[in-house]
């Protein structure tokens, strides 16, 4: 396992197989989150009611129902320790994003250093 390539694509399989692990759990807020306040990593899912006003309201009751204009939203908060932001998506589709973002990424560096060496091993036999 020399290569740099082989070790790029190594260590995040097993960050993520280690992150995954529930051995490694110390504190579990849904089956996407890790951690525990204020190092919390992952993606938690909220939703809230709102009126036909724009005001937020408990959920509808038997006794309220539903009324015309209550709108349910529902957005995902994404937790890198301490801080954090939601975004209004679910959090399978925020993973797929953030999945595609590091392997590019990755990708992009893993390239830059490919080069890298490659210019040293050429300038090496050239002098």
């Amino acid at each position: 396992m020399q290569s740099p390539l082989a070790r790029f694509i190594l260590a995040p399989f097993l960050l993520l197989v280690a992150v995954s692990c529930f051995g490694q759990e110390f504190y579990v807020n849904g089956p996407w989150v890790v951690g525990s306040p204020p190092l919390r990593f992952g993606l938690q899912e909220y939703g809230y009611w709102t009126d036909a006003g724009g005001y937020i309201i408990l959920p509808p009751s038997l006794v309220r129902g539903v009324q015309p204009g209550d709108t349910f939203h529902r957005r995902t908060q994404i937790l890198l320790g301490p801080v954090s932001f939601s975004v209004p998506l679910q959090p399978a589709a925020v993973a797929i994003i953030g999945g595609g973002c590091v392997v590019g990424i990755g990708m992009f560096v893993a390239r830059r250093i490919l080069r890298a060496s490659k210019l040293r091993r050429d300038e090496n036999q050239m002098g």
